[in-house]
């Protein structure tokens, strides 16, 4: 099994089906065959964050942005002052950062009692930002929204698990692998913080919070179960399904539902359903059984 990515264990804690329609089986809505503006502003932004951060060229910030917005065919004025309108609220403090790292890969061998026949897979995940000082590990998420920026706050604080995510797996590889991080000193605590920029030109912050070691273990040991029956799922072939009143807002409850109902699934798939080019090579390279 590759590597599980922290977007995928999310969308499996979502519920199972999905992360099969989306991960396993690689289906796509015929009708988004481009990527959403929302994401196309929020990629622009990132891009711009991250060029600060990387280069430490803060002035050249909104062109980077702008650059990005350009490559992905957004020219409208209003689309143009979105983006700035949030990268004119990149908090100063975040600008004074030493060292960070933008879009590091962290990864870790995963350990679950589900896992003793299987391969065991490693847990993997880019952090937005994350940098280590003398006060500890610091992992920063970036979030960019059109609703009002403490509306957003407030829905991550409460429900999402990602960032918690990456910091736990900061924490392990810390004790399981400490001359990957040579730099941390040992026994200093990580803190974790979302940051969400609105288009609105407004910005809202968490604050820095801190993941305690039996909170990170706890964390962790969650994780590694949840691979573990990832693996056993794709291992066997079945995909359970879980139905609450979320499901009407999912692209995937179409296959549910037909699911349920006795119906063909492939009929709607065909219908609605794309499946990713990724897919669709992955499958030819499969069905290459020529002998050389």
């Amino acid at each position: 099994m590759p590597d599980v990515w922290m977007t995928e264990l999310k969308d499996f804690s979502d519920c199972p089906q999905k992360w099969s329609s989306k991960w396993k089986r690689r289906l796509r809505d015929k009708t988004r065959k481009d990527a959403a503006m929302p994401l196309k502003l929020g990629t622009s932004i990132h891009a711009g964050l991250e060029h600060g951060m990387i280069t430490g060229d803060w002035d050249g910030v909104s062109n980077a942005a702008l650059t990005k917005a350009f490559e992905q065919d957004i020219h409208e004025a209003e689309e143009i002052e979105k983006i700035s309108a949030a990268i004119n609220k990149i908090p100063d403090w975040l600008k004074e950062v030493k060292n960070p790292h933008a879009e590091q890969e962290l990864r870790l061998e995963v350990n679950s009692p589900d896992l003793g026949i299987f391969h065991r897979p490693y847990l993997a995940g880019k952090p937005d930002l994350w940098w280590i000082d003398d006060t500890g590990a610091h992992v920063l998420e970036l979030k960019t929204t059109a609703d009002h920026a403490k509306n957003r706050l407030r829905t991550l604080t409460d429900y999402d698990m990602q960032l918690r995510g990456y910091a736990t797996l900061l924490h392990m590889i810390s004790r399981v692998d400490p001359e990957y991080l040579e730099e941390w000193p040992r026994g200093l605590p990580v803190n974790y913080q979302y940051l969400v920029l609105s288009w609105r030109g407004q910005v809202g912050e968490s604050g820095w919070m801190e993941l305690g070691p039996a909170q990170a273990e706890a964390i962790w040991d969650h994780m590694c179960q949840q691979v573990g029956a990832m693996t056993v799922l794709t291992t066997i072939g079945m995909t359970p399904m879980n139905r609450g009143p979320m499901c009407k807002y999912c692209i995937y409850d179409p296959v549910c539902s037909t699911l349920l109902t006795g119906g063909d699934p492939a009929d709607i798939i065909d219908a609605k359903y794309r499946v990713s080019t990724h897919r669709q090579q992955e499958q030819m390279e499969s069905n290459d059984t020529t002998e050389v």
